[in-house]
């Protein structure tokens, strides 16, 4: 009743006499002073009364609990372990005790161990949602990725609320690529908790990932205005002004971003591009340069930067170089149908007959590519053929008085 009020000074000064008694077995009183040492973090002398007991008494279950109990919290886990599996030897159907060891062996990263217990747990009750949620924990740090989302998906339904289970959904989700799913659970999550910090970051990121930007933006400025200022943060709220066609809003982001990380080269490829579409080639040529530097060789980075430095050199009128930054784009990306039309465009600027017949070469293939299309053309693909037909004309009406 003393240790129940918290009143352990007095408990240990009145015991401890009696127990120092060696030839006192009274497991009762030697456990009530291990409990008050338990009590005042005095985890050295509370072990030594329950190994007392022990001693005498191996099957002791208030001691093999409590000792266990300690050892955890010691981080001694295997002598953890050795009496909580005594425990559970001894009664096997304690629901308390099953979790105890369970978790154990979960601190002990022996998750398979951990899984068999919460198995046999999960089976008497199938909804119990901790049960549920740690088999989902569990499988997870195994890289059972499907056993996890079986047991996620089931302690979600056993509990509606949680928005723990749904951010763990949807990061999983998230990692298989599976985007709209990943943000269904996301969503819902933030429906429950929209302050929760890290079911915004999902959510935007998930948003951002099936290209709807205008969604994404209000979870990432929610962040930074809760002192998230990292760059890679910054760099998506730059990415999406610049995809929203507002590069003078993206090139502070962009650019505080690079001052946080300046070796990210898709950074500087969305600053170079974003200055590139306010007219600043110049510039916008210097930070595409810069990204090609840091890249790491991956083909659609390089085609996106080729393509873009084409663009920034038409504008400087260097068009030698903007065909070959096209060309370059093309053999990483021949599915971009209109960087044949941009090369014939640069051929075109250049003048001289050889380049006028390169550019006429250029254009009949690329109308042909469209006509092969028939009508599922979309609104600048129409525009561009139309363009490209006049433009043929002209290059070989050009061609036909350089002949006479």
């Amino acid at each position: 009743m003393q240790l129940q009020k918290g009143k352990t000074n007095e408990l240990i000064e009145f015991l401890s006499p009696i127990v120092k008694d060696s030839s006192l077995q009274d497991s009762e009183i030697i456990a009530l002073l291990g409990d008050a040492y338990k009590a005042q973090y005095d985890y050295t002398n509370a072990l030594d009364c329950y190994k007392r007991i022990l001693v005498n008494d191996p099957e002791n279950r208030r001691a093999l609990e409590s000792a266990a109990d300690i050892y955890s919290i010691l981080g001694e886990l295997s002598k953890a372990v050795a009496n909580m599996k005594k425990l559970y030897s001894l009664d096997s159907s304690n629901v308390k005790v099953a979790n105890k060891l369970a978790s154990i062996y979960q601190s002990g990263t022996n998750y398979r161990n951990a899984i068999n217990i919460y198995r046999r747990l999960y089976t008497k009750n199938v909804n119990n949602y901790n049960t549920a949620k740690i088999l989902g924990d569990c499988y997870w740090l195994m890289e059972n990725i499907d056993s996890s989302l079986y047991f996620y998906r089931r302690a979600d339904y056993l509990n509606g609320n949680s928005t723990v289970t749904k951010l763990n959904l949807s990061q999983i989700l998230y990692l298989q690529k599976d985007f709209n799913s990943a943000k269904i659970f996301a969503s819902r999550g933030v429906e429950l908790d929209s302050s929760n910090i890290q079911l915004r970051r999902q959510l935007g990121n998930c948003h951002y990932k099936l290209e709807e930007y205008k969604e994404a933006l209000p979870h990432f400025n929610y962040l930074t205005a809760h002192k998230d200022s990292s760059a890679s943060l910054l760099r998506k709220i730059g990415a999406i002004h610049y995809f929203l066609g507002k590069s003078d809003t993206a090139i502070p982001y962009l650019r505080l971003s690079l001052s946080k990380d300046s070796l990210n080269s898709e950074t500087q490829y969305y600053l170079a591009a974003s200055l590139n579409q306010i007219g600043k080639s110049e510039e916008a040529l210097l930070a595409f340069q810069t990204a090609l530097v840091l890249m790491q060789p991956d083909p659609q980075v390089v085609y996106m930067i080729q393509n873009q430095m084409g663009i920034a050199l038409g504008a400087l009128r260097r068009y030698d170089e903007s065909y070959d930054s096209f060309r370059q784009a093309y053999e990483y990306n021949p599915n971009d149908l209109k960087l044949i039309y941009q090369m014939a465009m640069a051929k075109g600027e250049q003048k001289g007959e050889n380049n006028l017949k390169d550019a006429q070469v250029l254009l009949e293939k690329y109308l042909k590519s469209l006509n092969e299309r028939g009508t599922t053309l979309n609104k600048d693909e129409r525009y561009l053929k139309i363009r490209s037909e006049w433009f043929l004309e002209r290059i070989k009406e050009e061609l036909f008085m350089m002949e006479k």
